[in-house]
């Protein structure tokens, strides 16, 4: 992993631990898995087993960049992209595990294919330029 990606995976990580943080704190005084996340601000919304699963995310994503991992990054990328999933089937249902609507829908797509992308898009070297 180049320093350029290990940067640019750094700071997805950092986003996805603060939104998780955010996520999990303001669905504290909700059940577990609320199918209705409670908003963070006008940005998302998330119930405590959204906000852990991104904070799970974002760790893993933390960790490939510091070990320079491009197959963490891309399995913490598909982890995002399977929430995502999970979310798109589960809005406005009773079975919104991740109590998330289209903006955490966007979210999860943003973090997850940035991840992918980054740890599986071809390495190109200063000579390759």
């Amino acid at each position: 992993m180049t320093a350029d990606r290990r940067i640019a995976t750094l700071i997805l990580a950092t986003i996805a631990i603060a939104a998780g943080l955010a996520g999990a704190i303001v669905g504290l005084g909700e059940p577990f898995l609320a199918a209705q996340g409670q908003n963070v601000g006008k940005l998302f919304a998330m119930n405590t087993a959204g906000g852990l699963l991104t904070i799970g995310g974002g760790i893993l994503a933390l960790v490939a960049a510091l070990s320079r991992k491009s197959l963490l990054a891309a399995l913490a990328g598909l982890a995002f992209l399977g929430a995502a999933g999970l979310t798109l089937l589960g809005v406005g249902r009773s079975f919104n595990y991740l109590g998330g609507r289209g903006n955490t829908l966007s979210l999860f797509l943003m973090l997850g294919v940035g991840l992918v992308a980054l740890a599986l898009s071809p390495q190109v070297g200063a000579h390759d330029a």
